[in-house]
């Protein structure tokens, strides 16, 4: 197998039920790759600039969907795909991606003007189990 830390039995449901909740609070999602136990993106290319972010659909984002059964479908064929949400127009989510170390610092200062808020559509725990989650 190419993929040899993915064996039956030993991912466990929390992604998928993720994933579920979201499409079920009717927030469109899509699968995307995962990064591997080396450190390596699960498209396969090893040089790979974008490991573990990147859709694993066809269509990329076009294929995002709120749809419970394709979202089953997927999470259940890709059990460790990371999620992706559908943002921009049309989602009603805007994304402010900050890379740097010192402006991340800075946002997060309770008197930083106009401070990011972070709002989840739906509250999820991971296992203790399940180090760096995500949520």
């Amino acid at each position: 197998s190419r993929r040899p830390w993915l064996r039956a039995g030993t991912v466990t449901s929390t992604t998928r039920s993720a994933a579920l909740a979201l499409a079920r609070g009717g927030w469109s999602i899509l699968p995307l790759t995962w990064v591997d136990l080396s450190g390596a993106c699960s498209c396969g290319h090893p040089d790979c600039r974008s490991a573990g972010k990147h859709p694993l659909s066809t269509h990329g984002v076009l294929d995002a969907t709120a749809a419970v059964a394709v979202v089953d479908r997927w999470f259940t064929s890709w059990p460790t795909a990371n999620i992706g949400l559908a943002t921009g127009r049309g989602s009603g989510v805007v994304v402010l991606d900050i890379d740097d170390p010192a402006a991340v610092a800075r946002a997060a200062q309770p008197d930083a003007p106009n401070r990011p808020q972070i709002v989840l559509p739906v509250q999820l725990e991971a296992p203790k189990s399940v180090p760096n989650a995500g949520f």
